[in-house]
C-alpha cells in the first residue's frame, strides 16, 4: 500500500483510520469470500476503501481554494478538528489536504472522473509516506468484495437504509445557522418492533440520527465518517452539498470558504 520514504518507519497509509472498519469487514468475509479475499491483501484492503469512498467525499465543483473546518466532540474531552481544503492544481486534477489528529493526508484528484490520481500521508512526526494505489481491476475486485460483505450484514442490520428526508430543517452549528436537507435511517421491521416495544418512538430516533447537507457548503467530507458510512457511503448519491452536521457522531462544522 506504501512506500516508505523513511527508514524506521512501521506505518502503513491511512492504517490507523481505516483499521477498525477493516476489521469489521473482514468480520463479515464468509467462507465463499475467503478465496476471494486472499487474494488482495490487508493493506490493498484499506487502500480500496479509501479509494472507493473518495467519488462521495467530494465532488466536481470543487475550485482551488475552497475548505472546510470540523470537529468532532467528545464528552469531557477537547473537540477534535480536521480541516479540508482545495490546495492547488496537479497534472491532471487538484490537490485535496486533509488535516486531522496531527496527521497530514494529501490526495491528488481527478474531479472529471473522481479518481485518485496520487497521494502521500505525513505523520505528527513529519515522515512521509507515499500510497501505491490500485489497478482498476483491483478495486474493482476491492469493491465487489465490499458489496458482498455489505449484503450479509445487513441481514441483521438496524438501519438497512438511509434516505433523503421530506422537507427543511434549521440548523445551529459553530459555523452559523444554516437551512439544510437531511439524510435519516430506515430502519429493519425487526429493530422497530424492538424499539417500539421499549417504549421508543421510530420518529424521535430517525430525528436524532439526521445527517445535515446545505448546497452552499463545498463538499468536503472527512474520511473518518465516509468510512464510517463504508456500506451506505452511495447514499450521498442523493444529496447534494457539504455537511452541517452529523448529530449522532456528534461531529458539526466548524467554518468553511468557498471560491
Amino acid at each position: 500500500m506504501v512506500e516508505r520514504t523513511k527508514c524506521g518507519m512501521s506505518r502503513v497509509w491511512f492504517y490507523h483510520l481505516v483499521m477498525v472498519t477493516f476489521v469489521v469487514v473482514v468480520g463479515l468475509i464468509s467462507s465463499a469470500n475467503i478465496l476471494q479475499a486472499q487474494e488482495l491483501s490487508e493493506e490493498m484492503m484499506m487502500t480500496a476503501m479509501v479509494q472507493y469512498t473518495l467519488k462521495y467525499r467530494f465532488d466536481n465543483e470543487l475550485k482551488v481554494g475552497d475548505w472546510i473546518e470540523y470537529q468532532l466532540l467528545d464528552e469531557g474531552e477537547k473537540p477534535e478538528k480536521t480541516e479540508i481544503k482545495v490546495t492547488g492544481k496537479g497534472k491532471g486534477g487538484v490537490w485535496i489536504e486533509e488535516k486531522m489528529q496531527g496527521q497530514e493526508f494529501h490526495m491528488l484528484m481527478n474531479l472529471d472522473n473522481m479518481k485518485l490520481l496520487d497521494g502521500y500521508m505525513i505523520d505528527a512526526e513529519g515522515n512521509k509516506e507515499t500510497a501505491q494505489l490500485l489497478s482498476d481491476e483491483q478495486l474493482a475486485q476491492a469493491i465487489s468484495m465490499i458489496e458482498q460483505m455489505r449484503q450479509q450484514g445487513m441481514r441483521d442490520a438496524q438501519i438497512i437504509e438511509w434516505e433523503k428526508g421530506e422537507g427543511e430543517e434549521k440548523v445551529e452549528v459553530p459555523a452559523g445557522g444554516f437551512t439544510c436537507i437531511f439524510l435519516e435511517p430506515v430502519f429493519s421491521e425487526e429493530y422497530i418492533k424492538q424499539a417500539t416495544d421499549y417504549g421508543l418512538i421510530v420518529d424521535e430516533m430517525k430525528q436524532e440520527s439526521r445527517i445535515y447537507f446545505n448546497e452552499e457548503i463545498p463538499r468536503l467530507l472527512p474520511m473518518q465518517f465516509a468510512l464510517g458510512w463504508i456500506f451506505y457511503v452511495e447514499t450521498f448519491d442523493k444529496i447534494k452539498g457539504g455537511m452541517v452536521e452529523c448529530k449522532h457522531m456528534k461531529l458539526q462544522l466548524v467554518d468553511y470558504g468557498k471560491e
